[in-house]
């Protein structure tokens, strides 16, 4: 994984102009910005896809490609995919003191750091209700957080009698867990009756 990831990072960085490398490459060492996360739609910091060319696009996707399962990617994509549902959800109104307020191009890169095949770096990849942060030392992935998937709408109407339920797997097992504990373990469990008010459930 660490060598194609590596690889497929050097190829995606490589294809940045001047402007692009400006906006997506920071210091290893600037901690300011490299703990920086969020799931919400606002600016991640680096470069977004807006502002790369198609073939970019194609070449951010291969490095997702290189870290994620075949399931991970299909998530991750289908994430980025719902800012169209969820526009229209919202009536095509939304707009976040930008252009587009719900729009799928707006997910950033960043590097901290020049990909290489030795000494620290790291890239971050984000958007709304997607975080991905891997750090890299000599070689090999050292750290794969913080990560955050999150889905909005949680279902969407398919043709036919089915839904679309990205992160379904993983909240029908949560609520299968919360529901096997004995009542002394889900107080112990359970940290907050509330949950955050833009998450259904946590």
């Amino acid at each position: 994984m660490s060598r194609s990831m590596i690889s497929a990072a050097q190829e995606l960085f490589n294809s940045f102009d001047d402007a692009q490398r400006t906006r997506g490459l920071f210091d290893f060492a600037d901690l300011h910005e490299r703990k920086k996360w969020f799931y919400t739609p606002t600016n991640h910091g680096g470069l977004p896809l807006a502002e790369m060319a198609s073939s970019q696009h194609r070449m951010v996707h291969k490095l997702l490609a290189t870290v994620l399962s075949e399931g991970g990617y299909v998530t991750v994509s289908t994430i980025m995919g719902l800012e169209n549902v969820l526009d229209r959800l919202e009536g095509f109104i939304a707009e976040f003191e930008r252009e587009r307020g719900r729009d799928p191009l707006l997910y950033w890169i960043s590097f901290f750091g020049k990909p290489v095949d030795n000494g620290i770096w790291s890239w971050r990849f984000g958007g709304h209700h997607v975080s991905l942060n891997f750090t890299l030392s000599a070689g090999e992935i050292i750290s794969t957080t913080p990560c955050f998937l999150g889905a909005d709408p949680a279902n969407s109407r398919l043709l036919g009698p089915h839904l679309l339920r990205p992160l379904a797997a993983a909240e029908d097992l949560a609520r299968e867990f919360i529901h096997s504990l004995t009542l002394e373990q889900r107080l112990t469990a359970v940290v907050n009756k509330v949950p955050p008010t833009d998450i259904v459930g946590a």
